[in-house]
Order: structure tokens, then C-alpha cells, then sequence
């Protein structure tokens, strides 16, 4: 087992420094721990059990990426196990593209639970595009299959894709995630350096009431 758990430092996620610290830190702790054992056929494919904040949890799929062989699990809560549940995907996942062209790229994932636009426009102004990919009757419990993955890592995609088509290789994307854990992963997985717009990510602080800035997900080695 390979243990890439940042311990407590003392800080709270409202603090600034906070998220470039993990950031920094879990990096330095994949490249020492698995990305060499990797490059050396030391590991063969990985199994990940994601526990973190979710703008962590994208990086570490954007350091283990689309290309490594890697089985990412989600923790379903009824019944509480790591093991994907044997019943038919009943997820249901619909893309939203907004009507007009805002000078800001906004994208929300509402899937453990729904977000509304004010809740953006409250960070971002109202000038912005908002795109959505979100979960019908979403809860923290919906992903509970494989096949539910496999959907989430499909339309995920296809929401990078119509970004970037609509609007080019200019800006970032705002990302403003209500995920859960293996979503989060593979997030960082799908979005591709050369091919998807960097993507600044938010998480929900109630010490800060509402969504703020964390990390950013840039074209980087």
C-alpha cells in the first residue's frame, strides 16, 4: 500500500497558503512514492482509494493521468464499502451550455448535490459562461457502479471538448465541483495539458461563506 496522506500542519483550508501547500506536497510525495516506481515497472497498474478534499483529489488524477493503468474506487455509504455494487448504473448525467458568450468560463458539477448560479456569479461576476454537467435526483450516494464511472469519465470529456470548441485555447475554466471522491480522480485523469483549457478549481469553505479559490490545474509536467 502506498500512503500519500499530507499530514495535519496545523492550517485551515481558509488559510491562503493552505492549498499551494498541499499542492506542493502531495506532488513531491507522488514523485518519491509511485511516479519512479512507475517509470520502472516497479507498479504495474494502481488501485486508488481517494479521501481528500476534492481539489486535491483532482490533482492526484492529474498526476496519475489518463495514461497509467489505474482503478479508481468510490466509497459508497449504503452499503458502507469500497467495492462497486452489483446493481444496473442508475446515474443519469445531463450537459448544460449557456446561452451566451461571458468573457468568464465557468463550469459547475453538481452530482452529490446541486449548485446554483448565484452561488457563482457570487465569486465571479455576472459576465460569465456557465457550463454544467449535473446528476438527476444527485445525491452524495448516486455513484455507486463502474458503469456509473465510465459515464461521468465519457461526458466529463465531452464538456472539456464543447469548452474548448467554443471557446478556444483563450482562459481558464472555472471549475466549481459537488463530486464524489473516484469523480473527482478522474476529472484530473480525463483533462488532457495539450488539449483542455487549465482549469482554477473551488471548494465550498463555510468559514469564508461560499465557494473559493484553491488551486489552479495548469499545463505543467
Amino acid at each position: 500500500m502506498i500512503d500519500l496522506d499530507v499530514p495535519d500542519l496545523g492550517m485551515p483550508d481558509s488559510d491562503p497558503p493552505y492549498w499551494p501547500l498541499h499542492q506542493r506536497l502531495l506532488r513531491e510525495k507522488y514523485q518519491e512514492r509511485v511516479k519512479g516506481r512507475l517509470e520502472r515497472n516497479e507498479i504495474n497498474r494502481l488501485t486508488v482509494f481517494g479521501l481528500a478534499p476534492m481539489p486535491l483529489l483532482i490533482e492526484l488524477g492529474r498526476l496519475i493521468s489518463d495514461i497509467s493503468e489505474a482503478h479508481v474506487r468510490q466509497r459508497v455509504r449504503e452499503p458502507t464499502t469500497w467495492e462497486w455494487q452489483p446493481e444496473p448504473g442508475k446515474m443519469e448525467l445531463v450537459r448544460g451550455a449557456p446561452d451566451s458568450n461571458g468573457s468568464v468560463i465557468a463550469l459547475k458539477l453538481g452530482i452529490s448535490g446541486p449548485i446554483d448560479d448565484q452561488r457563482i456569479t457570487a465569486v465571479l461576476g455576472e459576465d460569465v459562461s456557465i457550463w454544467s454537467l449535473s446528476a438527476k435526483d444527485a445525491n452524495n450516494d448516486i455513484l455507486r457502479t463502474r458503469s456509473d464511472l465510465a459515464l461521468w469519465r465519457k461526458e466529463i470529456r465531452a464538456v472539456f471538448e464543447a469548452i474548448k470548441d467554443r471557446h478556444g485555447n483563450a482562459g481558464i475554466i472555472h471549475l466549481f465541483p459537488a463530486i464524489p471522491v473516484s469523480a473527482a480522480i478522474e476529472v484530473g485523469r480525463v483533462w488532457m495539458p495539450k488539449a483542455h483549457l487549465p482549469m482554477r478549481i473551488y471548494d465550498h469553505n463555510r468559514a469564508l461563506g461560499g465557494f473559493r479559490q484553491t488551486l489552479d490545474i495548469i499545463h505543467q509536467a
